[in-house]
Parts: structure tokens; sequence; C-alpha cells
């Protein structure tokens, strides 16, 4: 983590809707830690990494940002500096604004260290809202600069899956993508992402995810022996943000919105 390190970062927000409840983590780069549709938990986490000030969080829907995936030599090319693999808002806390049983308002600025490796004016706004069947997280960026704001951002989220039932995962819309989903060695790989994902999780719910429409691509990522499968909304492919024609390039004064949703099949 890229801040002094306190016990409070790790301190979870708990959020209800009927009988749907969810966590957050507004010290660790507003980490939706949780989901639980009744008493069928949606996520996977590694708890001791959200309380290791040393690692990033292996777990729930972490947020890439303004990269999602890696840089060739870690460099963004426009500017010439470095930016890690999935960008780093997740290593630093976010500001809670406001804050309802089932709704959390959250928001970050960016820092003299994190302008270091993006120099630019910008603000981040994250609502998450939980409804009974459906969590949606919709991040809202303010360019302040004087630029375009370069943005090739993506979702992360980790969905809990025994890692010896893998191969059972099904998926009507990827069809037989899914024959590459196993636990014998680490898969990436991406797909076109143009419509909603059914995920049919083998022992848990059958669920949909959604994204706002820039986000072209769903990378999927897993390692052997490890319980989740890795479903990753992104706007492009790796290397987006130093591609001008494939990332978002938001006007100066203008803000984008973008979300991600995760529902029950029951909804």
């Amino acid at each position: 983590m890229d801040v002094p390190w306190q016990d409070s970062l790790a301190e979870e927000v708990p959020l209800t809707a009927g009988t749907a409840s969810a966590r957050v983590a507004p010290g660790r780069g507003a980490l939706v830690t949780g989901l639980a549709f009744g008493e069928q938990e949606v996520l996977f986490l590694d708890h001791a990494t959200l309380v290791d000030p040393k690692a990033n969080v292996r777990g729930g829907i972490p947020i890439l940002f303004p990269n999602a995936g890696p840089l060739p030599a870690q460099r963004f090319v426009e500017t010439g500096t470095e930016l890690l693999q999935h960008g780093f808002v997740r290593r630093y806390p976010w500001e809670v604004k406001a804050r309802q049983p089932n709704a959390l308002s959250l928001h970050f600025t960016p820092t003299p260290a994190t302008a270091a490796h993006y120099p630019f004016m910008y603000n981040l706004d994250l609502d998450v809202t939980l409804s009974a069947n459906a969590l949606r997280l919709t991040l809202t960026i303010a360019n302040r600069d004087q630029r375009p704001l370069p943005v090739a951002s993506g979702w992360h989220p980790y969905f809990a899956v025994p890692h010896a039932l893998k191969s059972q995962i099904a998926s009507a819309m990827l069809g037989p993508t899914w024959a590459r989903i196993t636990d014998d060695e680490e898969f990436t790989f991406a797909v076109p992402f143009t419509a909603p994902c059914d995920i049919a999780l083998p022992a848990g719910p059958r669920l949909w995810l959604r994204a706002s429409p820039e986000h072209s691509i769903l990378q999927m990522w897993s390692l052997p022996g490890h319980d989740f499968v890795c479903f990753e909304p992104f706007v492009g492919p790796n290397n987006t943000l130093n591609d001008p024609h494939q990332r978002l390039n938001i006007p100066p004064g203008q803000t984008r919105t973008l979300w991600i949703e995760i529902a029950s099949a029951t909804e």
C-alpha cells in the first residue's frame, strides 16, 4: 500500500437491501469486499491480504484506473511515466462522502504521489448501490485538466468458485469458451463483451454480469489451486491506455460515467 498503514484502513462498511448484503473497504481502494444474495456469497476474498499493508488485496471488486492490465515496460508513453498493472487507485484510501443502509458514496482526489505516475487533474466519485437483487458500482470521472483525460479503466471481480469445480462454470453467452477454464494451470484470455454475460457458478447462484458500453472486452483469469475465477470488464485490451484511438479521451471540463452490475438471475 502506498500510504502509512492504520488498522482502520481495513475496516469494512456493511450494506443491506432485503436479503442481499455487501461490504466495502473505503481505506483499501474503495474495494467491495463481499456480496451475498441470501446466504450465497458471490465474491472471493483473501482476508489476509486485506489486512496486510504490503499486499494488493486479492479478492472483491478492485477498481482498475487509469489502466486495466499491464503496459509494456510499465510505461505510459504519452507522459513518459511509470504505471503499474491495473493502475493505482486500488492502493489508496477513498473518502466516504455519504452513507445509507444500502448505499455508499466515495471520493478520490489525486495526490502528488499519484500525479508522479499520472500527471493529470481529475476527480473520481464512486457510488455503490445495493438492491435486493443487484449490486451496481458507478464511477464518475471528472476531467479538471486543460487536456483530454486518457482512460482505459476496468473492473476486476473475483467470483467465488471452488478450484476443483472451475470446469463446471456455465454460460450461454460464452458457450464453448468455458472449455478454457480449468484448474490445471493459470489462464488468462479475453472475449468481446457486447451483451450481458450470464454466469452459473457451481454450488452457487446464477448471475448476470453487466457493464456500461465503454467496456469492450471481458477478461478472464484464475490461478490453479485458488478458489476464484475473475470476470473483468475492460475498456480495451492490455496497453489500450497507450492507444489514443482505442482508449477513452474525456474532454477538458467534462465527465464520464462508467458502471458495472452484478445481479441475481432471479431479478
